[in-house]
């Protein structure tokens, strides 16, 4: 038996409290749990809390022909009805992906302006287009009802392959073909040698399809504003949100709101689940903040179960051809795959990232000798559910030009 010097304990020696893997560890945070005594946000409750619900577009594509918010104004309860040309008023920025691709060329991947609330069209279904601020829930949800929405229907495709075909609708200008980018990476003559001289080659094509999370608790954001808090932001707040990433989120909500990273607390209190859905930066956890700031007292936002699936990010939907070198006995010797990504209507936080630099870094797997091409598109195109891609939970940075931290984060 191994000792140690005097006064010292050998790690071996330490009791361990639990036995290793598949080992059962004490959990200390159930209890509260199992009793109905977790502090989730829409638990939390402030005093003169106002309460938010949003308008949202029930088309793929349209443009905005005009907001009448008159008979919702008029409405009990109601405190205001807010819209973009307020946003804009105000002079509130737009929303960017922190993770920026470029294409295999070195041109910068497209960036289509994302707005909060809709600045004269609407790219899918749930795009936010008013919110209405209210006493109380109900209240809320029945002016909703009153606001009157003009809406011009414009073409639109519902999946990434008529997306990318010769005169299909455009969704931005700033994306010409509905392309955000081109994305490389391997050894394409090692590839395409080894594929040719193959003893077998395996193909296979296949639709990895959209996916939705459903976490148990819906997201949610209460703004809490100090009136005359002070400081070099001059009014603060705080702000509580369902999220996995606050410091990427309050990073964001004070660059859009164009106040000092001081200016906003954010709490994430207990979440009810997360899956990667919520550590991404979402309109409501700008346009609470922005509301409550604009009207001086506290507003929060809770989404239902139908609202979440036409609003949170999704995952997936990847059109690919992959095709597999191996020896006579077996051995893999390279790997090509050709992936079209449905990005969605506009790049998420991290949406480019996932189809291109973590997508192509884990091909391979743990294999060491196969040499390996991944050729990608990411496409924007209109979504009849939601526009933007769930990224997954795990982040891995790989080094170089492919992809572009934006300052501040």
């Amino acid at each position: 038996m191994l000792r140690a010097g005097k006064g010292e304990v050998m790690a071996a020696d330490r009791k361990s409290n639990n036995d290793g893997i598949g080992a059962s560890i004490l959990r200390m945070e159930d209890r509260r749990f199992l009793l109905g005594r977790g502090r989730f946000v829409a638990d939390i409750a402030v005093a003169g809390e106002a309460h938010c619900v949003l308008v949202r577009s029930p088309h793929a594509h349209a443009r905005v022909v005009a907001i009448d918010t008159t008979a919702a104004a008029a409405c009990t309860g109601v405190i205001a009805v807010l819209t973009g040309s307020d946003m804009a008023m105000d002079g509130v920025g737009p929303m960017r992906p922190l993770w920026a691709v470029r294409s295999s060329d070195g041109a910068p991947m497209a960036e289509p302006p994302r707005w909060h609330l809709a600045r004269g069209l609407v790219r899918h279904v749930g795009d936010p287009v008013a919110a209405v601020i209210a006493e109380t829930i109900e209240q809320a949800l029945d002016a909703a009802e009153a606001v009157m929405v003009d809406y011009e229907p414009l073409p639109a495709v519902t999946s990434s392959l008529p997306a990318r075909e010769p005169g299909a609708p455009q969704l931005h200008a700033e994306a010409p073909g509905n392309i955000v980018y081109r994305f490389e990476r391997g050894d394409a003559a090692a590839v395409d040698a080894a594929l040719a001289t193959a003893a077998h080659v395996v193909r296979l094509q296949l639709h990895n399809n959209r996916l939705v999370c459903a976490a148990l608790e819906p997201r949610a954001v209460l703004a809490v504003p100090e009136i005359n808090g002070g400081g070099s932001g001059g009014d603060k707040l705080t702000l509580y949100c369902t999220t996995q990433a606050p410091h990427h989120i309050r990073t964001a909500v004070t660059q859009e709101l164009g106040v000092p990273l001081n200016a906003v607390r954010l709490i994430s209190p207990d979440v009810g689940g997360g899956f990667g859905t919520k550590g991404k930066h979402y309109p409501e956890e700008t346009i609470v903040p922005w509301a409550a700031k604009r009207l001086g007292r506290p507003v929060k936002w809770v989404a239902t179960r139908t609202e979440s699936f036409i609003s949170d990010t999704q995952a997936r939907d990847h059109h690919t051809t992959a095709e597999l070198a191996l020896s006579a006995d077996g051995a893999f010797l390279a790997l090509r795959v050709d992936t079209l990504a449905n990005i969605g209507a506009y790049v998420s936080t991290f949406g480019a990232s996932i189809p291109s630099v973590i997508y192509s870094g884990l091909l391979a797997g743990p294999l060491r000798s196969i040499v390996q091409r991944f050729d990608g598109s990411g496409r924007t195109n209109w979504r009849t559910l939601t526009s933007r891609r769930r990224t997954v939970r795990s982040l891995r940075r790989y080094g170089g030009r492919l992809y572009e931290g934006r300052p501040g984060y």
